[in-house]
């Protein structure tokens, strides 16, 4: 992860090590299989055994934004796609995969360094 921006590229990578594992949501720790396939991720809810799949184009919009607040929150999301839950617990394992230093839990420490980083910027004009 560079400076504490996600791409889709770098999140698949990681992904595919955790394809086929049970993950479990953040927020209500529902357990889901997950797997990684060509159109983007792919969960199975073990509730309904219904599949769900999340198009590249969902999950790119979902980075971008988490990559704008740095928060885990589904509710920041839920007017991005109805599968925001699964898609963070897979952000949130290559956040700890990747020795990320931010709070994963609300994000603190990217909404801060974003901060600092724009003092340093403007003050070096």
């Amino acid at each position: 992860m560079k400076d504490g921006n996600i791409t889709r590229q770098e999140l698949t990578e990681c992904a595919k090590s955790i394809t086929g594992t049970t993950l479990e949501t953040g927020a209500r720790h529902n357990k889901f299989l997950f797997y990684v396939v060509d159109e983007g991720f792919h969960y199975i809810p073990e509730s309904t055994k219904k599949p769900r799949i999340q198009e590249n184009r969902y999950i790119d919009r979902v980075i971008e934004r988490y990559n704008e607040r740095g928060t885990l929150s589904p509710r920041d999301y839920n007017d991005l796609t109805v599968n925001t839950s699964y898609l963070l617990a897979v952000i949130q394992q290559y956040i700890n995969a990747s020795g990320s230093r931010a709070n994963v839990m609300d994000g603190s420490w990217v909404k801060l360094h974003r901060r600092v980083s724009r003092i340093v910027e403007d003050s070096v004009r």
